[in-house]
């Protein structure tokens, strides 16, 4: 009955889309499978999709991008090997239905058809459905993300999208969505700014995944991958700075990182914006927008653009970006302990199956780099001056969604200065922060067994 509601709520171009990625089911994947990717299957990644994109990009003269989406949502199920129930949790609708090989073959074939830009489309036999699609295969080509005009919950989901829920995308997904918004952006005039603000985030994000694989592999990371993070700081948004900086950091190249960081520190003063914590997300969107002077009578592109200038969201890295990440904050990917936590770890993150590996706030995390970075053993004390002020100032007031992970930063720079006793403490502090799972657990749990070591050493 749930999904009987569900899909009663749809509107027509939504409606559409699920009609013809069925028909691209039946005459293209169900001879590889037979009936073994179900309709269900499909209607699923339709469920998720509408979830995840605003209600402003479901148009007619968007349904082609709409099916791409889809699609999309569809391989990264096939690539995880992992179909989540809509409305039921810790349920693989892939379970007893396709073999591994199966699902490589289909996933094979997705990815195939979303590479061709959708061209294939056009040989839909089905009600003559490719025919009828032509005409908007052809705009869609000329500009790939037509962009909505946007109400004030239109530029909440956007600003959603920029910061917050694409931790679920896989890296070939941002680079299908970074070439989008690139033609985009030189075709799209009223809404350029936007676009090319979402463009540099992708960018930065894309970097990351490719300077870790580079990482990982023991290889240098390469002149292209450098050119994309660099391409990434035209947007101003020091998120993007932090994620080079850190990619610096993990790789030694200490001088590089001080210059990288001194331009951050410039944006984190307190003249400049504040760093808007995931819990009061909602409001402060439309306190922010509610605040600017003849706010009905503005641009929704002005209002966009205003907001994404003097609010900035936390930094996120998940599992494609774990080499770029310094390897003591790594603990935070082990943080759930108990068998139920570990159980409700893998429902509610693996789901998605772009595990976040690490979060933190801006300032604690720009700390934490300038520590690791800084030769000056003074600007060492002076970096970790500041981590431990920021540390005190949150756990007074209470105020931060990321607490818990500044804590263990302190805790860790405090055990490079052999401050053990102190370095418990905070991790100790950290434990107490309500927090679903807290790596605090796993460091203390390090320091008693280093110490039993040296006992009996």
């Amino acid at each position: 009955m749930t999904e009987r509601l569900l899909m009663f709520d749809l509107n027509m171009v939504q409606m559409k889309t699920y009609v013809v990625t069925k028909m691209i089911r039946k005459e293209f994947l169900q001879p590889l499978v037979d009936d073994r990717l179900s309709t269900f299957h499909i209607k699923t990644a339709l469920l998720f999709t509408v979830e995840r994109f605003p209600e402003g990009i479901w148009r007619d003269d968007n349904l082609v991008q709409c099916v791409l989406y889809c699609l999309n949502t569809l391989k990264r199920f096939l690539k995880k090997r992992y179909c989540p129930h809509y409305t039921i949790d810790s349920v693989n609708l892939f379970a007893e239905k396709l073999q591994v090989n199966e699902i490589n073959i289909v996933k094979d074939k997705v990815t195939e058809m979303i590479h061709s830009g959708l061209s294939f489309l056009r040989r839909l036999k089905i009600e003559n459905v490719g025919e009828r699609l032509s005409t908007g295969y052809e705009q869609f080509k000329i500009n790939k993300v037509p962009v909505p005009e946007m109400e004030l919950g239109i530029i909440q989901d956007m600003i959603k999208l920029l910061y917050y829920f694409r931790t679920n995308e896989d890296v070939e997904e941002r680079k299908t969505s970074a070439l989008a918004i690139q033609s985009a952006v030189l075709t799209e005039n009223v809404y350029r700014d936007e676009l090319t603000f979402m463009l540099h985030s992708r960018y930065s994000i894309i970097a990351s995944h490719e300077a870790s694989d580079c990482i990982g592999k023991g290889t240098e990371v390469t002149r292209d991958i450098i050119n994309r993070y660099e391409a990434s700081f035209s947007s101003h948004n020091p998120v993007n700075l932090l994620r080079y900086a850190s990619m610096l950091v993990c790789t030694k190249q200490f001088e590089l990182v001080i210059g990288v960081l001194d331009e951050i520190e410039t944006a984190l003063t307190p003249l400049t914006p504040t760093v808007v914590e995931e819990s009061y997300f909602q409001q402060e969107v439309k306190d922010t927008l509610a605040s600017v002077d003849d706010y009905d009578k503005l641009e929704p592109s002005f209002l966009l653009m205003t907001f994404a200038a003097i609010v900035w969201a936390p930094l996120y890295f998940v599992t494609g970006e774990i080499n770029c990440v310094p390897k003591h904050l790594i603990y935070t990917k082990f943080r759930a302990i108990t068998e139920d936590e570990i159980k409700g770890l893998n429902s509610s993150e693996v789901h998605y199956n772009i595990e976040i590996v690490f979060k933190s706030d801006l300032k604690p995390f720009f700390y934490y780099l300038r520590y690791l970075s800084s030769r000056n053993k003074s600007d060492k004390q002076k970096a970790l001056e500041n981590l431990s002020e920021y540390c005190k100032r949150k756990l007074k007031y209470k105020v931060s969604d990321h607490l818990e992970s500044a804590l263990n930063m302190l805790g860790h720079a405090l055990e490079l200065e052999n401050r053990i006793p102190e370095a418990w403490r905070i991790y100790r502090q950290s434990v107490t922060i309500k927090s679903k799972y807290n790596a605090a657990y796993w460091h203390l749990f390090r320091i008693i067994g280093q110490c039993v070591y040296c006992t009996f050493k």
